[in-house]
């Protein structure tokens, strides 16, 4: 079985795992395949380049990041890319989206590329993406239904556990009490918004704290950038008509039996703009009698990454 697939071969919304020669036991525990993240975007173009040249059409091959990045990882993602890894090393990939098959009448995976370059060959890598690919079909198979019913759906990607359970507890805490519940976040563009976002707003506008040498190293929860942030001359009237826009939203959203509306800030590292502006607007919702839950997304990723460092967990 070659490692590239050929574009017939595509719709596995009707595959099943077992079809699938098995893997060499002592393979299955050097091939690792994870979901591509927005810093693998050179990677994939790589690959893809490669592949290009496989089939003897790099002319061809003319996706940049930015369209890649927007493909992935933009705001209303339309494809899905995973990683395989050997032993460490990136060997493959397989990109996909969702498609509906009018034979079995229910959604499933089309996959549009899957590539091993020629040096990985022989090591089951394929397999591997291929195995990991059905799984997915399968799973999504079973939960469509579950999806479809659910009152609120948890993105939980890049929460940690202790963050996943502050969100269920606040979530289910609140909807026992018939009341809306609203979380605010802050993001970085360059990781990608947030799936599960109700409302997505883009703060790179505002002036960037980073150019400044003595403020780059602090952080939007600082009062020092918080007051910079505010400072920029567009940052009153922008702020007093976001809370407008919000304060008009919520009764609406809990009129109509909404439990949660998360609100997400971007910026473009995900430290100054978007984590001082979130700051701002979660205490001014709790002013107003709204359960708030707060999360800046980026410096949870970095702080965990410090005590990892420190402690040398997950070494």
């Amino acid at each position: 079985m070659g490692e590239i697939i050929p574009r017939w071969w595509t719709n596995i919304s009707g595959w099943k795992p077992e079809k699938i020669r098995s893997m060499n036991e002592s393979d299955s525990k050097t091939v690792e395949i994870r979901p591509a993240r927005p810093s693998d975007i050179d990677l994939l173009l790589e690959l893809i380049h490669e592949l290009a040249v496989y089939e003897k059409a790099p002319e061809e091959a003319v996706a940049t990041p930015e369209l890649m990045h927007e493909a992935l990882f933009g705001q209303k993602p339309t494809a899905e890319a995973v990683i395989a890894e050997w032993r460490g090393q990136p060997a493959g990939f397989a990109l996909f989206f969702h498609n509906f098959s009018t034979w079995l009448g229910k959604p499933g995976l089309y996959l549009e590329d899957l590539f091993v370059p020629e040096r990985f060959r022989g090591r089951g890598i394929g397999k591997a993406l291929l195995l990991h690919l059905a799984g997915i079909a399968r799973e999504r198979d079973i939960l469509a239904e579950v999806r479809a019913r659910a009152d609120a759906v948890i993105d939980t990607t890049d929460l940690s556990p202790h963050g996943l359970k502050a969100e269920i507890a606040e979530r289910f805490a609140i909807a026992t009490q018939g009341g809306l519940g609203v979380s605010v976040q802050s993001f970085s563009f360059k990781r990608g918004a947030p799936h599960d976002a109700d409302m997505v707003l883009d703060v790179r506008f505002l002036r960037n704290p980073y150019w400044d040498t003595s403020l780059r190293a602090l952080d939007g929860e600082e009062p020092a950038i918080q007051d910079f942030v505010a400072g920029d001359p567009l940052y009153p009237a922008f702020f007093e008509k976001l809370i407008d826009l919000v304060m008009m939203l919520l009764p609406a959203y809990r009129a109509e039996g909404k439990a949660h509306f998360s609100i997400a800030l971007g910026c473009t590292g995900g430290r100054h703009r978007s984590v001082a502006t979130a700051e701002a607007l979660a205490e001014r919702l709790a002013s107003e009698g709204w359960p708030v839950t707060l999360r800046h997304r980026e410096l949870g990723r970095r702080r965990a990454a410090g005590r990892r460092a420190t402690t040398g967990w997950g070494a």
